[in-house]
């Protein structure tokens, strides 16, 4: 598999970190947490902005089918448990 001049890292390893990028910034209602963590993981500034399109686009979708809750907040909700009664 040829290299997509993203420091050496092949196409199907680059579209797998790109992929868990939006998925994780999404989940967890975190897109910026989720660039920096492919950041770290690949070394290679050059796969921010795929990973920025990856993420906005899968947060778009989310919003669309899911709304504004996250993942916690739903599964929090369906225990019937809400944040403000956890935090006091």
């Amino acid at each position: 598999v040829g290299t997509l001049g993203l420091g050496g890292m092949g196409a199907a390893s680059f579209y797998a970190m790109v992929g868990m990028n939006a998925m994780m910034g999404t989940t967890l209602r975190a897109p910026l947490a989720a660039l920096i963590a492919l950041l770290e993981m690949t070394a290679d500034p050059n796969v921010i902005l795929p990973g920025m399109v990856a993420v906005a686009g899968a947060e778009g979708v989310a919003w669309l089918v899911v709304g504004k809750d996250s993942v916690f907040t739903r599964l929090l909700a369906a225990r019937e448990r809400s944040l403000t009664a956890i935090s006091q």
